[in-house]
């Protein structure tokens, strides 16, 4: 991998591809012109800053990708922690006054450029006319909160049967009523407190069951429509990958035509997308459309809506005792059969649903089960007929098994249906080798460049592997690595964040820690994400225990995070059915060319939880030997930053003691 000088930026071939988005055929001087003026750009926007400082590497991203939008050339760039990446494309982006979609990896992400970055960019002088746009289900439905009714509805539908409300979900409906008359956004992230799905799910609408505006009574006030609306009047529209994922597969219709789209963390965007070009099915699912029918006010829908539900009994049955007798991957003849019997009823419903036999009153109920039928039939025809790309498996437990359709290799679809009509920017600290291959990125139209963070991570951070614990697959591991972390945490005085590969060694190394240190531990579930994180950040002295969701989009500078800590080698897990594709794809070398280049990359988006500024000190402590003794621990350490290294707990707590006396 190549690093560039600032004074190569423009200096590259750019070659013309064979598609539908030729790369212009540009001067140096007209390179170097949008270079140079992105560049003066980036240095206002960041003397507004509160701490201004003028990052180079933070200059060199922004050059790059006002080249390569000048030259509709794709970009993929590896981008060092303390590069500042999100005003490095928020600032050429604003320039090029062309529509841009922004991708990012979380809903948090997405707030934060919004509530932070935006507003960086306009202070310094920039016209940037942006909004953020979420899933509809993300927004409240005001004709679902009125269906609620007096909010004390003794009954609660649940997968399609009727069970008395829990006292708890009741109280968060009245809650959520009262928030409704005030907010703006009617989003569930502004909600103020971590809603239970079962409320939020009585007052949301998926986009299938969605009637639309014009049939609606509250479609001038929906707050869904309101968020679609403001899209298509900005400039830059701030979505998760999820959302856009989504975008593609329903034909690029769930947001406004753009010229450029930034995947920012996309890191992993092959697995990402992969998911959401899929289909899910469970029985659930068809259940709560049988529920939706029987409501709907036409009787013929409400007979054929038991059909279904019978279905769904039979697919519950067949996927559970498939997952029981280890047979997850495939179509299996039993599977098929229930398949074809959801099929058949879901379409007798579909046109039950279109007839006019409902009551005035009723009509909408009608369209939201239609629409919601619709959907299905076409989720079941893409089940029982996958293309030769697309693998079939089963996920979940025994009790909720969900049959998934994903497409092992997505850079066909990708090339055929996206990378043609715009201009891609790829970002993250971690970009694993090979990523823009599987994205089915054109080679004669991309640019790869690796930045190197400006941290003098040898100076100011720790790398401790205990080497006296029992091996990861012991069964005194567990209690081993519980010790080991109370008294890193006693040392660091709370300050820490626990990483974990699994909720249940959360739970259970959490536990033990929180009985033997005097400072408080929060562990994930108490709480929201969001409330989680504004606890661990304001007490210095508070320490957080999380699994895979906090691994990254986790900003926590300066004093409160002293010490990461990760409880194990974040490797696959040998039964995941898209990982085991893939292997056997790479035949002999796939524990290297799938399972190293993923846990590596992984690793040290963990481990960049540490250090956010350049007066960040600390230590990392991974509590898995391997990373000392395996041989393949070579390639693992290649991709982390240039850290101080020991084995020894003695120099580890003296380090760990002096970062956050220094702090």
């Amino acid at each position: 991998m190549r690093t560039f000088d600032p004074d190569e930026i423009g200096q590259e071939d750019v070659r013309a591809p064979d598609d539908d988005l030729p790369a212009r055929d540009l001067t140096d001087d007209l390179l170097d012109g949008a270079r140079d003026e992105t560049v003066g750009a980036l240095d206002a926007v960041t003397a507004t800053l509160r701490d201004a400082e003028r990052r180079e590497g933070q200059r060199l991203m922004a050059g790059h990708v006002a080249t390569s939008l000048a030259a509709n050339r794709h970009l993929v760039v590896e981008a060092g922690t303390g590069i500042g990446k999100s005003l490095a494309y928020l600032v050429p982006v604003a320039l090029s006054k062309r529509r841009t979609v922004i991708a990012t990896a979380t809903k948090a992400l997405q707030d934060q450029l919004f509530d932070k970055d935006v507003p960086s960019v306009r202070a310094g002088g920039l016209g940037l006319h942006a909004t953020v746009l979420k899933g509809r289900q993300n927004y409240l439905c005001r004709q679902r909160l009125e269906d609620v009714g007096a909010l004390a509805a003794a009954t609660l539908e649940l997968d399609g049967e009727l069970e008395r409300t829990p006292a708890g979900v009741a109280d968060q409906l009245r809650r959520i009523a009262v928030w409704a008359t005030s907010t703006a956004t009617g989003e569930r992230d502004h909600l103020g407190f971590e809603a239970d799905p079962r409320a939020w799910g009585r007052v949301s609408m998926p986009a299938e069951e969605c009637p639309g505006a014009e049939r609606c009574p509250f479609g001038a006030t929906c707050f869904a429509e309101a968020a679609k609306a403001r899209a298509e009047a900005a400039d830059v529209i701030i979505v998760n990958a999820a959302l856009y994922g989504a975008h593609l597969s329903t034909g690029r219709t769930l947001l406004p035509a753009h010229d450029v789209v930034i995947f920012d963390e996309a890191h992993d965007l092959d697995a990402q997308l992969a998911r959401s070009l899929g289909v899910e099915l469970n029985a659930s699912r068809l259940r709560a459309v049988a529920a939706m029918t029987r409501s709907s006010g036409v009787p013929d829908a409400a007979k054929i809506a038991d059909e279904l539900i019978a279905a769904s009994t039979r697919l519950a049955s067949v996927l559970g005792d498939r997952l029981d007798r280890s047979e997850a991957v495939g179509l299996s003849e039993p599977t098929r059969v229930a398949l074809d019997a959801a099929s058949a009823a879901t379409e007798r419903l579909v046109t039950a649903l279109d007839t006019t036999g409902a009551s005035k009153g009723s009509d909408l109920a009608r369209l939201r089960a239609r629409g919601a039928a619709i959907h299905l039939r076409g989720d079941l025809v893409r089940l029982r007929d996958p293309g030769g790309d697309d693998l079939i498996f089963i996920e979940g437990t025994e009790r909720v098994a969900t049959l998934v359709r994903a497409p092992i290799d997505v850079g066909a679809l990708l090339k055929k249906s996206l990378w043609t009509e715009v201009s891609a920017v790829l970002c993250s600290a971690t970009m694993p080798a090979g990523l823009e291959d599987r994205l089915g990125l054109d080679p004669a139209n991309r640019l790869r460049v690796e930045i190197p963070s400006p941290f003098d991570y040898a100076a100011h951070a720790m790398l401790y592997v205990p080497t006296h614990l029992p091996e990861r697959r012991d069964a005194a591991c567990e209690g081993a690595i519980a010790e080991e972390l109370a008294l890193l945490v006693a040392a660091a005085g709370g300050r820490t964040l626990a990483l974990f590969t699994s909720r249940r060694a959360l739970n259970e190394v959490g536990r033990v820690v929180r009985e033997r240190v005097d400072t408080p531990v929060l562990l994930q579930g108490e709480g929201s994400r969001q409330q989680l994180l504004e606890a661990f950040g304001a007490d210095e002295a508070t320490s957080l225990f999380a699994t895979m969701g906090f691994w990254q989009g986790v900003d926590i500078p300066g004093r409160t995070l002293s010490l990461v800590a990760i409880d194990r080698l974040p490797f696959g897990r040998p039964d995941d059915p898209m990982l085991e594709a893939r292997r056997q794809r790479a035949g002999d070398a796939a524990f290297w060319s799938v399972d190293v280049p993923r846990a590596s990359m992984l690793l040290a988006q963990g481990v960049g939880r540490l250090i956010r500024t350049a007066e960040d000190r600390g230590v990392v402590c991974v509590l898995d030997t391997r990373l000392a003794t395996a041989s393949y621990r070579a390639a693992l350490l290649a991709r982390l930053p240039p850290m101080r290294r020991t084995t020894s707990h003695d120099r580890a707590v003296e380090f760990l003691r002096a970062a956050t006396e220094a702090a």
